[in-house]
């Protein structure tokens, strides 16, 4: 056994004095260089959908519109209540806005949340727009 430590202790060392010395001139001269970096950083963010994660002003934007939505279809589905006093036409109403900000808010989750989201994700939101609408 201790021949064999000092064996693996050897080729341990050989592999030091050889590999080493080039790895760490490579190294420094990758630091010398940033635009190998960045380029080595983007790569890696547009292969890794967690790290490609920059469409949070898309976000906000699909998040403002579900609200919006959603204080709309209340303000119509009063409107229509006040009006026309047809439940069919308020629950149609409702069903819509609904759907569409279900839709929105869906966009919004997609865009910030990408690792969790995907068909599936998408599958399950049409399903609750149709169990909501029907």
């Amino acid at each position: 056994l201790q021949r064999f430590l000092e064996i693996h202790e050897h080729d341990d060392a050989v592999w030091n004095v050889e590999h080493v010395p080039q790895w760490i001139k490579e190294e420094v001269k990758d630091e010398e260089n940033e635009d190998n970096f960045k380029t080595f950083c983007e790569k890696l963010s547009q292969s890794d959908a967690l790290l490609g994660v920059t469409d949070f002003k898309w976000a906000r934007r699909y998040i403002g519109l579900a609200i919006l939505t959603w204080v709309i279809a209340g303000v119509a589905c009063t409107g229509l209540e006040l009006l026309f006093k047809s439940p069919p036409l308020v629950l149609l109403t409702i069903s819509v806005g609904i759907a569409v900000t279900v839709a929105f808010a869906t966009f919004a989750v997609e865009k910030t949340l990408p690792t969790i989201t995907g068909n599936t994700f998408r599958l399950h939101s049409i399903i609750f727009v149709v169990l909501i609408c029907g």
